[in-house]
């Protein structure tokens, strides 16, 4: 779901942060990935990788260029 649409170029190596307009509300992704708790009892300490490969193009602007996501992202999660 789109939250924000701000993104900064990097043809120009300008350092400004712009709005980008022609972008779809939503898109469609796979997501892969695996985690890992250590621990024992009531404290446990989590990692985990995920990699999102985008299925659809989020582009909406008259030219339609092939634009997909991916993302990867990395966590850790305390428990107790």
């Amino acid at each position: 779901i789109k939250v924000s649409t701000k993104g900064k170029p990097e043809a120009n190596r300008d350092s400004s942060v712009e709005d980008i307009e022609d972008i779809k509300i939503g898109d469609f992704s796979l997501v892969f990935g695996g985690g890992i708790n250590i621990g024992s009892g009531n404290m446990t300490v989590g990692f985990d990788v995920r990699y999102l490969l985008g299925l659809s193009s989020f582009d909406d602007s008259a030219d339609e260029a092939d634009v997909k996501n991916q993302v990867i992202a990395i966590g850790a999660s305390i428990g107790f």
